[in-house]
């Protein structure tokens, strides 16, 4: 892959973002974590949300009836946001808020950003994931991308709109990436044949 600008996807000629096998398996190792650290993981990997926000989530942030979390702080880098969850998901969140209060007054969970990085990265570790894409960062990129991977593909207001990204140029620079990756799969496969 070759970089693009706007968003960074590469240092030293190392990928930034882990790729579907690596977000596969973070997905199938961090169901094995106990249930409040699977569930900050989760967040993560299925909003592409920057770790400040998984950190700073409130119950009254998730939209259970719409299938949505809320994201992002008015006033930062960030729009402010509702992402679309999975439905089990929003259940395994609903299920877990149960016995707490929903008065939002308090983050769901008290840790610092330190601990979420380091717990991220130990499922990164668990999931055999090494390297300069073994971050929450690399989960936030692989989301992105991870949008562009579907068919049919996903609006780029739509993923532009779910990143809360204020441009829609940072948003394409991940659609860069991604077509670069199909261009130097198509000459794998024609080397094939």
């Amino acid at each position: 892959m070759v970089p693009c600008k706007g968003v960074k996807l590469f240092e030293d000629g190392q990928r930034l973002f882990l790729t579907t096998e690596e977000r596969h398996q973070f997905r199938d190792t961090i169901r094995s974590l106990d249930t409040l650290h699977r569930i900050f993981c989760r967040l993560m990997y299925y909003t592409g949300c920057k770790l400040h926000e998984a950190v700073e989530f409130y119950p009254n942030q998730v939209k259970a009836r719409d299938g949505y979390v809320l994201l992002g702080t008015k006033g930062k880098n960030l729009l402010e946001r509702f992402v679309p969850i999975p439905p089990a998901f929003t259940i395994e969140l609903l299920i877990y808020l149960r016995p707490q209060t929903r008065s939002g007054s308090r983050p769901l969970w008290t840790m610092s950003r330190t601990t979420g990085w380091r717990l991220i990265n130990d499922a990164m570790n668990k999931s055999g994931i090494r390297g300069k894409q073994a971050t929450p960062t690399g989960l936030r990129h692989s989301f992105a991308i991870s949008c562009f991977e579907v068919s049919p593909r996903i609006p780029l207001d739509h993923i532009s709109k779910w990143m809360g990204h204020r441009k829609p140029d940072l948003t394409a620079s991940y659609l860069k990436a991604f077509q670069q990756d199909e261009i130097e799969s198509l000459g794998l496969l024609w080397n094939h044949f």
